[in-house]
């Protein structure tokens, strides 16, 4: 029987192939936590926007647009195959953005016929961390997934695709438990639009409470950060582009000082991270203590949160800590 093994990420792809289970390996190059992810677009528009998106980390256009092309063609070949899909995920927001993005495809691939699938979802720690001599018992431990498993994803997709994050919201109020990780995971995710109290996602607050509390090596923030997270679900790049972000502006937050960027295109990781230092500036810690906001301080937000687009000099939407709901500032009213 064929099978077809889907991961997230090269690390734990690269472990399943040491230990010997049979099938090819499809990994899905995807970071759905970034960039714009609106729904209801037709699919080449889809594609093209995503590939535009992730360009912007130092990748060609016309490679990223033909390996996307290529990942959902077999995919697609899958679904329609006597064989197996096997999903291997773990319970981070970035892996169950990917996950129901994937079942949610499927879902629309298979109106008639399910293909075999099933799911191996670890939550203690990220899959990536899992050695290959372990895949096989997380292998025959396998999940199989039903139609009930794809509707689920699908109602999550469509809703962290929503330009209305309430959407979200109301998905989190119904019951998720047939996939258990999905729910926290876009709670996670409502945590990334700017708070009430200084304009600072979750992540970005985490680094500024790292710096102040003396961390000034970039491996002792990313450890700091990730200490602070139920299942961190960013990667290096990720935070050295939040610390990058977090040190420009009108009113820079930290400062950074280091032999050159600390953003650079994933084909030219940083190296010798110990060379940089950062810190915090008068600004940050009035922003960490909640005295002054930083969307206000910077004259506005452009960013994207799956379907929202945040952009102006107030955010539409921002996130409060105390109700752990969603709220519209006064002046987006």
């Amino acid at each position: 029987m064929q099978r077809l093994h889907v991961h997230c990420g090269d690390c734990s792809a690269e472990a399943l192939r040491r230990s010997g289970i049979a099938g090819e390996i499809l990994v899905w190059r995807e970071i759905y936590t970034e960039g714009p992810v609106p729904g209801n677009l037709p699919d080449p528009a889809w594609r093209r926007l995503r590939a535009e998106f992730l360009s912007g980390f130092g990748i060609p256009f016309e490679e990223l647009l033909r390996n996307t092309e290529e990942r959902y063609a077999r995919l697609e070949r899958a679904a329609r195959e006597d064989g197996e899909v096997i999903l291997w995920f773990d319970a981070c927001l970035f892996d169950q953005t990917i996950l129901s993005h994937i079942l949610e495809r499927l879902a629309r691939l298979t109106a008639g016929c399910l293909p075999r699938l099933s799911l191996v979802c670890v939550s203690d720690r990220g899959l990536g961390e899992v050695p290959a001599v372990e895949m096989a018992a997380l292998f025959e431990a396998r999940a199989a997934l039903s139609r009930e498993h794809l509707v689920l994803a699908a109602a999550a997709w469509e809703a962290f695709t929503s330009a209305d994050p309430r959407d979200i919201e109301r998905f989190l109020d119904g019951d998720s438990s047939l996939l258990p990780h999905l729910g926290p995971a876009l709670r996670r995710h409502l945590e990334q639009f700017p708070s009430l109290r200084n304009g600072l996602n979750r992540l970005q607050n985490e680094v500024l409470a790292a710096v102040a509390g003396g961390e000034d090596r970039l491996g002792g923030i990313f450890r700091a950060v990730s200490a602070r997270e139920e299942q961190p679900f960013f990667g290096d790049t990720s935070l050295w582009a939040c610390l990058d972000e977090l040190a420009r502006g009108r009113a820079p937050l930290l400062t950074v000082v280091g032999p050159g960027p600390i953003v650079r295109p994933v084909h030219e990781p940083l190296e010798g991270i110990e060379r940089w230092r950062v810190g915090i500036t008068e600004a940050g810690g009035e922003v960490l203590a909640g005295a002054a906001d930083r969307i206000r301080l910077n004259g506005g937000i452009d960013r994207w949160l799956g379907g929202v687009h945040l952009c102006g000099r107030e955010s539409p939407w921002r996130w409060d800590g105390e109700s752990s709901r969603l709220a519209r500032p006064a002046a987006s009213v």
